[in-house]
């Protein structure tokens, strides 16, 4: 049965909810988002994903039951996946596999994630407290290397959300992002426990083609549209994709009435905490979320994926899980033949998609 989606318009964001259903371009089950695979210096991996953030390991290694399924992976088959980890308060089954680096990558990204980068991803992990979590890992045990947005750089910005950016010593960016409205003050002396409920909101990259790539991720994954958030005054939008097997509640986008609080001269609001990006944050369940251009931002260069060289610090792939892999690829190229190139699932902009 399709899924039907009631579109609302708020604040100059186009929500295009959904509960239950099935994925737009799918008649059985669309696969699942399992999580990321990266590539990390020994100490990046000790320092924050597991002493700072609290990751813990749930399998040493594994064999994905169909491969691969990208092209960057230059075989269908594949060698045993490394080691996988999980946030104590991720949802179940959501996880992150971790390559050992020899080096930290020679591409380092600007800070201002915002500024004219030609490639751009990065991870972001859930907070209740950006200020203060930014506090924690700067002053943690082995940070020395790394760079973590101070207090006074943290606010709101606009609806989109409270973040802190960090550069670790793999060289590789990570947001933190606040579950809450505003920026909270800092606090002297610092309390314990500020990742203790830290989730995965997934993993963010740059799109030079907003269409392709919402048509790929929908209708030949399965994907739903939690979110299309134009932010106008920047020339930028962000695409929030969902796995068709995700169940979540419409009522968290309906809001009573017209006045929502404050707003400042953008129209964004400035003070209760009801922009729709906020609740995208709180869902409990990894997301893909893609950046796009458009007005003033058309001049912001965008490249396609680029694989980090040999023993090199970076992003490696998605992981997902079919039931039907073999399926899922002849529907995709059913759908577009550009989606299929040597029996595999080729994404719009290059980022692999390892199966299993």
């Amino acid at each position: 049965q399709k899924q039907t989606c009631r579109p609302t318009m708020l604040a100059g964001l186009l929500v295009a909810a959904a509960c239950v259903g099935r994925g737009e371009g799918l008649t059985e089950a669309p696969p699942s988002l399992v999580g990321f695979r990266l590539r990390v210096l020994p100490s990046t991996l000790d320092n924050f994903y597991l002493k700072t953030l609290g990751m813990e390991l749930v399998h040493n290694a594994s064999t994905p039951a169909n491969g691969a399924a990208s092209p960057s992976a230059k075989t269908a088959a594949s060698p045993p996946s490394p080691p996988r980890y999980a946030l104590p308060s991720q949802q179940p089954g959501q996880v992150f596999e971790f390559e050992e680096a020899l080096t930290a990558t020679s591409t380092p990204l600007p800070l201002d994630s915002c500024t004219h980068c030609p490639c751009y991803w990065l991870c972001g992990f859930l907070v209740d407290d950006a200020v203060n979590a930014a506090e924690a890992l700067r002053t943690a045990p082995g940070a020395s290397g790394y760079y973590v947005s101070p207090a006074a750089d943290i606010m709101q910005f606009l609806d989109v959300g409270t973040m802190a950016e960090l550069v670790d010593d793999s060289g590789m960016q990570t947001e933190l992002l606040q579950r809450g409205f505003g920026p909270a003050p800092l606090v002297k002396p610092l309390p314990p426990g500020q990742f203790s409920t830290t989730t995965a909101q997934g993993l963010a990259f740059r799109t030079a083609d907003r269409d392709s790539t919402l048509a790929f991720w929908t209708k030949a994954l399965g994907f739903k549209l939690l979110l299309d958030q134009r932010v106008e005054q920047y020339g930028f939008g962000l695409l929030f994709l969902v796995p068709g097997d995700t169940r979540f509640s419409l009522t968290a986008f309906d809001f009573p009435g017209p006045t929502h609080g404050p707003r400042n001269a953008q129209g964004n609001y400035t003070g209760n905490g009801d922009a729709v990006s906020l609740h995208v944050l709180k869902q409990p369940f990894m997301q893909i979320q893609a950046q796009y251009y458009f007005g003033v931002g058309n001049g912001t260069t965008v490249a396609d994926y680029a694989a980090p060289a040999a023993g090199e610090a970076g992003f490696l792939g998605v992981l997902l899980q079919s039931q039907d892999l073999p399926g899922l690829i002849a529907r995709a190229q059913r759908l577009n033949a550009a989606y299929v190139q040597r029996g595999a699932l080729v994404e719009p902009n290059g980022i692999p998609l390892i199966f299993e």
